[in-house]
Protein backbone atom coordinates (compact mmCIF):
# COMPACT_ATOMS: atom_id res chain seq x y z
CA UNK A 1 0.00 0.00 0.00
CA UNK A 2 1.81 3.50 -0.66
CA UNK A 3 1.24 6.23 1.66
CA UNK A 4 -0.44 9.34 0.68
CA UNK A 5 0.71 12.58 1.41
CA UNK A 6 0.35 13.29 4.78
CA UNK A 7 0.09 9.58 6.04
CA UNK A 8 2.21 7.79 8.40
CA UNK A 9 5.13 6.62 6.38
CA UNK A 10 6.74 4.59 9.29
CA UNK A 11 3.94 2.67 9.72
CA UNK A 12 4.37 -0.90 10.39
CA UNK A 13 6.89 -3.40 11.22
CA UNK A 14 10.87 -2.58 11.42
CA UNK A 15 13.34 -4.63 12.23
CA UNK A 16 17.36 -4.27 13.28
CA UNK A 17 19.48 -5.71 10.13
CA UNK A 18 22.56 -4.20 11.14
CA UNK A 19 24.37 -3.16 14.21
CA UNK A 20 28.06 -1.98 14.12
CA UNK A 21 29.37 -1.68 17.24
CA UNK A 22 32.87 -2.73 19.52
CA UNK A 23 31.23 -5.40 21.49
CA UNK A 24 29.96 -8.31 19.63
CA UNK A 25 26.43 -9.30 20.76
CA UNK A 26 23.77 -10.02 18.47
CA UNK A 27 20.54 -7.82 19.38
CA UNK A 28 16.44 -8.69 18.13
CA UNK A 29 15.33 -5.81 18.27
CA UNK A 30 11.57 -4.64 16.82
CA UNK A 31 9.86 -1.47 16.36
CA UNK A 32 6.14 -1.57 15.45
CA UNK A 33 4.35 2.23 14.59
CA UNK A 34 0.60 1.82 14.28
CA UNK A 35 0.03 4.73 11.98
CA UNK A 36 -1.74 6.71 14.29
CA UNK A 37 1.61 8.06 16.38
CA UNK A 38 2.40 5.00 18.90
CA UNK A 39 4.72 2.66 18.95
CA UNK A 40 5.85 -0.30 20.76
CA UNK A 41 9.51 -1.58 20.65
CA UNK A 42 10.03 -5.22 21.48
CA UNK A 43 13.65 -6.27 23.24
CA UNK A 44 13.06 -10.16 22.09
CA UNK A 45 16.52 -11.43 23.82
CA UNK A 46 15.21 -9.99 27.18
CA UNK A 47 11.40 -10.47 26.42
CA UNK A 48 10.91 -6.70 27.19
CA UNK A 49 8.64 -4.31 25.53
CA UNK A 50 7.67 -0.78 25.77
CA UNK A 51 5.29 1.57 24.25
CA UNK A 52 4.98 5.30 23.50
CA UNK A 53 4.44 8.06 20.76
CA UNK A 54 5.95 9.01 18.00
CA UNK A 55 6.81 11.74 15.65
CA UNK A 56 7.57 12.22 12.54
CA UNK A 57 10.03 15.60 11.69
CA UNK A 58 12.34 17.69 9.53
CA UNK A 59 10.79 16.87 6.09
CA UNK A 60 10.59 12.71 6.94
CA UNK A 61 14.00 12.27 7.87
CA UNK A 62 13.98 12.33 11.88
CA UNK A 63 11.53 10.05 14.09
CA UNK A 64 11.49 11.65 17.57
CA UNK A 65 10.04 8.85 20.16
CA UNK A 66 8.71 9.39 23.66
CA UNK A 67 8.20 6.29 25.69
CA UNK A 68 7.95 4.17 29.08
CA UNK A 69 9.89 1.10 29.97
CA UNK A 70 10.58 -0.88 32.92
CA UNK A 71 13.97 -1.93 34.25
CA UNK A 72 14.87 -5.26 36.31
CA UNK A 73 13.57 -4.32 39.38
CA UNK A 74 10.38 -3.55 37.49
CA UNK A 75 10.70 0.54 38.24
CA UNK A 76 9.23 2.39 35.42
CA UNK A 77 11.11 4.86 32.99
CA UNK A 78 10.78 7.59 30.46
CA UNK A 79 12.93 8.15 27.66
CA UNK A 80 13.17 9.77 24.54
CA UNK A 81 15.32 9.28 21.85
CA UNK A 82 15.20 10.49 18.14
CA UNK A 83 16.14 8.22 14.99
CA UNK A 84 17.09 9.06 11.70
CA UNK A 85 14.57 7.80 8.47
CA UNK A 86 15.33 7.37 4.83
CA UNK A 87 12.85 7.03 2.77
CA UNK A 88 14.86 7.17 0.10
CA UNK A 89 16.70 3.93 0.60
CA UNK A 90 15.38 0.50 -0.57
CA UNK A 91 14.03 -1.23 1.76
CA UNK A 92 13.30 2.18 4.04
CA UNK A 93 15.69 2.59 7.03
CA UNK A 94 15.58 3.88 10.79
CA UNK A 95 19.00 3.95 12.66
CA UNK A 96 20.45 5.00 15.70
CA UNK A 97 23.39 5.44 17.66
CA UNK A 98 23.39 3.06 20.69
CA UNK A 99 25.18 3.83 23.49
CA UNK A 100 25.61 2.03 27.51
CA UNK A 101 23.75 3.43 30.37
CA UNK A 102 27.29 5.47 31.53
CA UNK A 103 27.22 7.17 28.15
CA UNK A 104 29.89 4.79 26.06
CA UNK A 105 28.91 4.96 22.41
CA UNK A 106 28.61 1.39 21.04
CA UNK A 107 27.65 1.90 17.57
CA UNK A 108 24.89 2.28 14.74
CA UNK A 109 21.55 0.16 14.57
CA UNK A 110 19.76 0.18 11.64
CA UNK A 111 16.27 -1.00 11.30
CA UNK A 112 14.46 -2.30 7.66
CA UNK A 113 11.11 -1.45 7.27
CA UNK A 114 9.47 -4.74 6.65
Amino acid sequence: MACEKGGDVIQGTWKNVVHVSTAASEMDFTYVFDGKGNFTFIDADYDRTSKGTSVIENNNTLVRLHGATKNEAGEEKEYETVLTLDLNSNPPTLSAPMYTSDGTYLGLIIFEKQ
